[in-house]
């Protein structure tokens, strides 16, 4: 049987990069260092970002030469098979396969059973918050109830790590981990069956026992005295591996108008009209002409003059990604670098291209909106609970030292603008991504919603497009609208702190949440009232949502407001 387990370029960075564990096709890897990684690597630029992580450059994975991975022998990024223990789903028999069992082009099988049926791998591992991943010691967690004398008689206690006759079983008359046994089968000098057992009802949470101090693709001597306690977990549980990812953007300057203004320009210069418009300048015409046009502007998207300062569309913007490492356990747990050699001075990066939408607010009105008393007094509350909580310093980099009103509002406006545009653009919410810049110290006012694909020739227009002149204040209003009220109201809005650290207020799945993909602080720092107000704080949009519920009211009634 001869198959192909392949990783896009893209996800040897995230999600997939050094340290993370891949399950493909029934079977189960972990991604090893860079060190690892063969020569044919492909250099990826990126200055900015190279001297903000202290390194000398970046290096992307070998890329295939088109999707039929037509050259089968190509050297890639290497995975190794893991969890090393397997078990057999007709016979239950358990095999701790090793890496001189490998066949390229073929899965384990059982060697026990006529059909040879595929191995499959254990659901159990453990990690420490050093960093280190291991296979758990099943010959001593099928012998843990057994006295030291006891266990010493049993057979193949001098080779537990490659213990041949352990067995997992699933007992038909019990539910959940208690219906799970390891037992062990193997014949003592006396002729006797072992016979220890044990169910897997205790096996998740702290465990008694050494952590070995490496990583599955590390050597045995390339280990490090580890004192820190293990702790079993499920290979896919998400604490398991939590990616360290810097990224850097670079939008390439152009001395022409955008293409949407382009466009907009040459039909105005090819309308017939455009040249009566022109004969009218300096006659009785002209004011004629300039009362019917601002006549025609509605007072909804009027309003929104103040409030918004400019859109800049991105036609074509490039990111660089880059792996700085992974910890495992918590996300305060010691950082493994990619290179666990700690010999080389790169680290993996992706490159990817997009397109997105600049956004930013009006300085006057956001000034005045932030000193309301009533705006500081409420986010002073959410400072509190980000001082106490355990990503405080996390989020240090991104909120800065002080958090301001104007991060929340940004960073909430990002999120909902978002959510808008999945349904505007063609593109889904995990497809989009957003960089808020909100700290006052540096004069930042603004954000950036963009989507980027791995194809070098970026995306197809459909969020640039969502940002021109005739739709984007089409596209703020109903944002505002569908703000304005959330499915689990009156909950959610006057929730005083929920999410992770109480570090949100108004906000939940049903109305502002997003992919963890898409948010730079992983869900938090969110409460749509100061965008459309509720009874504790004025929303920087309220005006504008108060036009717009007017306009309507008064259009459903046949008149004009």
């Amino acid at each position: 049987m001869k198959r192909k387990l392949r990783v896009r370029q893209a996800q040897t960075v995230l999600p997939f990069g050094v340290g993370a564990v891949l399950d493909v096709q029934g079977e189960s890897f972990v991604a090893a260092g860079i060190g690892s990684w063969p020569g044919t690597k492909t250099a990826v630029a990126s200055e900015r970002l190279a001297a903000r992580l202290g390194v000398t450059g970046f290096f992307a994975a070998p890329h295939t030469l088109n999707d039929r991975y037509d050259d089968a022998d190509r050297p890639g990024v290497p995975y190794v098979r893991f969890p090393g223990w397997l078990f057999c789903g007709a016979c239950r028999t358990m095999v701790r396969f090793l890496r001189a069992d490998e066949k390229p082009g073929e899965p384990p099988v059982c060697a026990s059973c006529a059909a040879a049926p595929r191995l499959t791998p254990m659901r159990f591992v453990r990690i420490c918050p050093d960093g280190h991943l291991d296979d758990i010691d099943w010959w001593y967690w099928a012998h843990s109830g057994l006295t030291p004398e006891q266990r010493a008689a049993c057979s193949e206690g001098q080779r537990a790590w490659q213990a041949r006759r352990l067995a997992f079983r699933v007992a038909d008359r019990a539910s959940g981990l208690e219906a799970l046994t390891v037992s062990c089968g193997a014949i003592g000098a006396t002729g006797r069956t072992c016979g220890a057992e044990r169910d897997l009802l205790d096996l998740l949470g702290p465990q008694a026992g050494r952590c070995s101090g490496r990583n599955p693709w590390q050597r045995w001597d390339e280990r490090a005295t580890c004192g820190q306690q293990v702790h079993n977990v499920q290979r896919t549980a998400g604490n398991v591996y939590y990616p360290v990812v810097y990224s850097a953007l670079d939008i390439p300057r152009s001395a022409e108008p955008p293409r949407a203004e382009r466009d907009a320009a040459e039909s105005v210069l090819g309308h017939g009209l455009w040249t009566v418009f022109l004969g009218a300048l300096g006659t009785d015409r002209e004011e004629v002409f300039r009362t019917m046009i601002k006549s025609d502007t509605e007072e909804p998207w009027s309003t929104l003059d103040a409030h918004i300062g400019g859109v800049v569309l991105v036609d074509r913007l490039r990111e660089v990604r880059a792996l700085t490492g992974f910890r495992r356990h918590s996300v305060n747990g010691t950082l493994v670098p990619a290179d666990t050699g700690a010999r080389l001075r790169w680290l993996p990066a992706t490159e990817v291209y997009g397109e997105g939408i600049v956004l930013t607010l009006g300085e006057q009105r956001l000034t005045d909106w932030e000193n309301d008393p009533r705006v500081r007094a409420h986010v002073h509350g959410v400072r509190a609970d980000l001082d106490a909580s355990f990503r405080d310093e996390q989020l240090a980099e991104t909120v800065g030292k002080d958090l301001s009103p104007r991060f929340l509002l940004l960073h909430t406006l990002a999120h909902l603008l978002i959510r808008q545009l999945s349904f505007d653009s063609g593109y889904t919410t995990a497809s989009l991504r957003e960089r808020v810049y909100g700290r006052p110290e540096y004069g930042q006012r603004g954000l950036l919603i963009y989507t980027a694909a791995g194809d070098a020739e970026g995306t197809l227009g459909g969020l640039v497009r969502q940002g021109e002149k005739q739709h984007f204040p089409e596209t703020l209003i109903r944002m505002l609208e569908a703000a304005a009220w959330c499915s689990a109201d009156p909950l959610c809005a006057e929730h005083t702190g929920q999410g992770f650290g109480n570090l949100n207020r108004a906000a939940c799945h049903a109305c502002t949440l997003l992919p963890e993909t898409s948010c730079q602080t992983g869900n938090t720092l969110l409460d749509r009232a100061l965008l459309v107000g509720s009874a504790r704080v004025p929303g920087y949009f309220s005006d504008v949502l108060t036009a717009s519920r007017e306009y309507a009211a008064a259009t459903a009634l046949g008149g004009r407001p």
